[in-house]
């Protein structure tokens, strides 16, 4: 029971020095921690009233993680006062919050993948580009040398006719 005490002065110390500074990020984690403890020690009130303002600073300032932990305490809360209904809507809350939030989530992952897979697809395709025009170069450059050839051939062999013709 004095760890209780003891971690309550802390946490209230917390949410003083917290308040005081406007800090209120660091404000959604203290109240849900006081409101987790006060639970604990069954001050279901108090625990109502820290975990609601944890809840609605984390609509305001919009962070998931804060509104799942409030919601999470206060379902449980509700459930131990005996407001089953409540407690029901609070757990129905937070189920669609935690799937909306995996929704986007698996959707962020699925964008990141199908990225991976354009800019990969895209580099091959580049690489292969690059192959298929250096084999192209290098067919054209042959291509390019056996046409000089002939051509020196062909020179030489009329000289050679224009030479047999002169002298003979």
């Amino acid at each position: 029971l004095n760890r209780f005490k003891d971690a309550r002065k802390q946490l209230e110390l917390s949410v003083t020095i917290l308040e005081r500074l406007n800090y209120d990020i660091a404000l959604i984690s203290a109240y849900s921690s006081l409101g987790e403890l006060e639970y604990k020690v069954e001050n279901l009130a108090q625990s109502e009233k820290l975990l609601s303002k944890a809840l609605s600073l984390s609509r305001k300032l919009q962070i998931p993680d804060g509104e799942i932990s409030a919601l999470t305490y206060l379902a449980l809360v509700y459930k131990e006062q005996g407001r089953f209904e409540t407690a029901f809507q609070t757990q129905f809350l937070l189920s669609e919050l935690k799937d909306s939030l995996n929704a986007l989530t698996y959707s962020k992952t699925f964008e990141r993948m199908r990225e991976n897979y354009d800019s990969q697809s895209a580099q091959l395709e580049n690489t292969l580009l690059k192959q298929n025009s250096e084999l192209h170069k290098s067919e054209l450059d042959q291509s390019i040398r056996a046409t000089r050839n002939l051509w020196i051939a062909l020179l030489t062999l009329a000289i050679l006719m224009t030479s047999l013709i002169i002298y003979a």
